[in-house]
């Protein structure tokens, strides 16, 4: 996290190399198979960050909201191959790499991972941080359902009951 006028060039070319650039280039990679076989499912895991801003992630929500716009243009050209494209939109997930961001955090501001962790939760809808088995059940459900081209907010209070 850094304010827009610390984010360098590097940070901005690698942050979108991995969250846009490598997901188009997946796509563009299976598209030859898939249409080959008239069907294929793709779901790229984008980020509530890229259906709405967020301070001090600049370069990262702007990287969701381009791979949001390119799974909505695939989405588009592929749909009459059998070929639906869509995005998972998550909050934060309880992950080991959002435990290096806290710890990052923690060094930088004096706080704990916990103290941080619980105020990442409490900012989220439902009250808590998704778990990654969450979004696993909403990627099935995605293959299963036929919509192509969305990109589907998912939170703790989208997904069921607060644990």
């Amino acid at each position: 996290m850094q304010k827009i006028e610390d984010t360098t060039d590097a940070i901005w070319e690698k942050t979108l190399a991995i969250n846009t650039t490598a997901p188009f280039r997946f796509i563009r990679a299976v598209t030859p198979v898939m249409k080959s076989q008239n069907y294929g499912r793709v779901i790229v895991i984008a980020s509530i960050a890229g259906l709405m801003g967020e301070a001090f992630v600049t370069a990262y929500s702007a990287s969701k909201h381009a791979v949001v716009g390119v799974v909505r243009a695939s989405a588009v050209e592929l749909s009459k191959y059998g070929i639906t494209v869509n995005a998972l939109c998550p909050g934060y997930v309880d992950t080991p790499m959002l435990d290096k961001g806290l710890d990052v955090t923690a060094a930088r501001t004096g706080k704990t991972r916990d103290e941080l962790r619980a105020a990442l939760a409490a900012k989220q809808p439902g009250g808590r941080l998704l778990t990654a088995n969450e979004v696993a059940t909403a990627a099935i459900a995605f293959i299963d359902n036929g919509e192509t081209g969305e990109a589907r907010w998912l939170d703790a209070a989208t997904i069921g009951e607060k644990k």
